[in-house]
């Protein structure tokens, strides 16, 4: 699937590059990088910061913010914790300059399952309950009943076994909503 991406980006990037097209280069290289980090190739990351960069000159707040999370995304799945954690801060900061609180929140949301892993529990605790009335307000039941999932998690490995069941019933009912 991935591999036709990768030529018709690899193949705009070439049409934009003469043109100097900051957007099109832009969506070509974060096209690019995406997919080599789906299919597990090395040089993703420099194709996705040619896609920042790109959109950093266009102008496109919008994508940069997207751009930054995603990013955070891949890197939390290497295992690369630090550098998930700033992408998604940037992400985060990038998010409110646009008036995008639901990125921003996503971004919170992901950092605290990475300090949970940790086993950094009160600031990932911290950090969840003060974007859940967020998610109750919003009925964004799915990134509510991910927030509530988190904070079972975290509950479950400070060894509050009751209060992670609470949490965890539920995350499931707003995830059976869902689908």
């Amino acid at each position: 699937k991935n591999t036709p991406a990768i030529r018709w980006a690899q193949r705009a990037v070439a049409e934009a590059e003469p043109l100097d097209d900051p957007d099109a280069l832009g969506a070509g290289y974060f096209v690019m990088g995406w997919a080599y980090a789906a299919l597990g190739k090395p040089g993703w990351e420099p194709l996705v910061e040619r896609s920042l960069a790109a959109y950093q000159r266009s102008g496109d707040r919008v994508k940069q913010a997207v751009i930054l999370s995603n990013v955070g995304v891949v890197c939390q799945g290497e295992g690369r914790w630090d550098e998930a954690m700033d992408y998604y801060e940037r992400g985060r900061d990038a998010s409110l300059k646009i008036g995008d609180v639901v990125g921003a929140a996503v971004a919170h949301l992901n950092v605290a399952e990475i300090l949970i892993d940790r086993g950094e529990l009160a600031e990932a605790e911290t950090l969840l309950r003060d974007s859940l009335p967020q998610w109750r307000a919003s009925k964004y039941r799915y990134f509510l009943g991910a927030c509530l999932s988190l904070l079972g998690r975290a509950a479950l490995r400070g060894g509050r076994a009751q209060a992670a069941l609470v949490f965890l019933e539920e995350a499931k009912a707003h995830f059976t909503h869902v689908g």
